[in-house]
C-alpha cells in the first residue's frame, strides 16, 4: 500500500476554550497544506491554506466552513486580494483577478461583492 498521497494531521486540542475545538496542521508529502481551527467539524477561526507545492494561497478567517471576515489570497507568492469576505465571496477590498495563464484580467476594488472602481483587461 502506498502512502504517497496520504495526509498527516496533527491535532492540538484546546478544550479550555471550546468543547470540540481543534487546531489542525495537515501535511501531504511533507508539505504543509492547512493550518487552522476546527469547531464541530467545520473550519472556524484563523486559517492558512497552501497549494500542493506548499505555497500559501489563503490566510484569513472562516465561519461555518466559509471565508468570512478579513483575509488575503495569494498566487505565486503575490497578494491578489486583500479585504473582506462574506460567505466565501470577495466582498470589500482591493483585488486582482487572473486567468489560468496568470494574465491580469481585473485590478481594482470590490464593494458589496461587486467589482467597483477598477479596470479590466479583457
Amino acid at each position: 500500500m502506498s502512502y504517497q498521497n496520504s495526509i498527516t494531521i496533527y491535532l492540538a486540542s484546546k478544550f479550555k476554550l471550546f468543547f470540540n475545538h481543534f487546531v489542525i496542521v495537515a501535511k501531504r508529502k511533507s508539505r504543509l497544506i492547512f493550518e487552522g481551527e476546527y469547531v464541530n467539524d467545520e473550519k472556524n477561526g484563523k486559517v492558512k491554506e497552501y497549494d500542493s507545492k506548499g505555497k500559501l494561497i489563503f490566510e484569513g478567517y472562516y465561519v461555518h466552513d466559509k471565508k468570512n471576515g478579513i483575509g488575503k489570497e495569494y498566487k505565486n507568492d503575490e497578494i491578489i486580494f486583500e479585504g473582506e469576505y462574506i460567505n466565501d465571496k470577495r466582498w470589500n477590498g482591493k483585488g486582482k483577478e487572473y486567468n489560468y495563464k496568470y494574465l491580469l484580467l481585473y485590478e481594482g476594488n470590490y464593494l458589496n461583492g461587486e467589482k467597483f472602481n477598477g479596470y479590466s483587461k479583457i
